[in-house]
């Protein structure tokens, strides 16, 4: 007996959606989306977990879309996305890292486009330019690049154009 979602086909017919869900604010908003894609058409969908009570961790999306040969039918697709949560997830985690990295990090740090304009820029590269974050955007990384270092700085740039994806130059 196949297991679609976490019912097997068979316990699937003759349920109404709040019998599928079983969780009343989720069947809730299901049934408001049925409204709204049967009045104007637009495809709606809502992620969800896996009920606690079946104790697993498995992410879902249930779409709705209106039957284009039928206007008073919809069709119902849930799909298990639980990889793509996970990896979301981890971006996340990643994404804070960073950020905890950048923002709170004992030395300079700079992003900036590939043309030199900054993107964002550490409170402790602010301090030691004595610039606040306003003032530092009418400026270009290349210009505050020491003479010495400029060479090497936009060569490690073109680098980067070639498909290498970090340098770090420190700056004394």
């Amino acid at each position: 007996n196949e297991m679609h979602l976490f019912y097997s086909r068979d316990e699937f017919i003759g349920k109404s959606i709040d019998e599928i869900i079983n969780y009343k604010p989720l069947a809730q908003q299901v049934y408001e989306y049925m409204s709204q894609v049967l009045i104007d058409g637009n495809a709606k969908s809502v992620d969800f977990k896996t009920p606690a009570h079946l104790q697993k961790d498995n992410w879902y999306r249930l779409q709705i879309k209106r039957v284009i040969s039928n206007q008073d039918s919809l069709i119902f697709i849930i799909s298990d996305i639980t990889e793509a949560k996970k990896l979301e997830l981890e971006q996340n985690i990643q994404e804070k890292k960073f950020n905890q990295a950048f923002n709170y990090s004992g030395i300079g740090m700079v992003i900036v486009k590939l043309n030199g304009e900054y993107i964002d820029v550490n409170l402790v590269l602010l301090q030691m330019l004595g610039l606040d974050k306003d003032s530092i955007k009418s400026y270009n990384f290349l210009e505050n690049t020491h003479p010495e270092d400029l060479e090497v700085t936009i060569a490690n740039r073109e680098k980067l154009l070639g498909r290498i994806f970090l340098f770090k130059r420190v700056k004394f």
